[in-house]
């Protein structure tokens, strides 16, 4: 029973977020025209990261546009609820 529960206990922290350790995202790419964030869709969602994309684009004075199906990288979905997003900075 006791190797029952430490079993669950792994498979459910090792299901927490497959976008790395706790994380809710991450930033995969970014250079002055664009960031690409990887997020997990069940834990955050647009307002978590936003702010991060945000704050990059106005290092280079634009704006942050999340990129509406311009190309494939617009919420790919990669596995479960892990997705991407690519902001252009404009």
């Amino acid at each position: 029973m006791k190797k029952l529960i430490i079993l669950g206990i792994v498979m459910m922290t090792g299901c927490a977020s497959a976008v790395g350790w706790g994380k809710k995202y991450e930033v995969v790419h970014k250079t002055s025209k664009t960031i690409t964030i990887k997020y997990d869709s069940i834990l955050s969602d647009m307002k978590d990261f936003a702010p991060v994309a945000d704050a990059h684009c106005k290092e280079y004075g634009k704006e942050a546009i999340p990129d509406n199906g311009r190309n494939d990288s617009q919420a790919n979905s990669v596995y479960g609820g892990i997705q991407t997003v690519t902001f252009h900075c404009e």
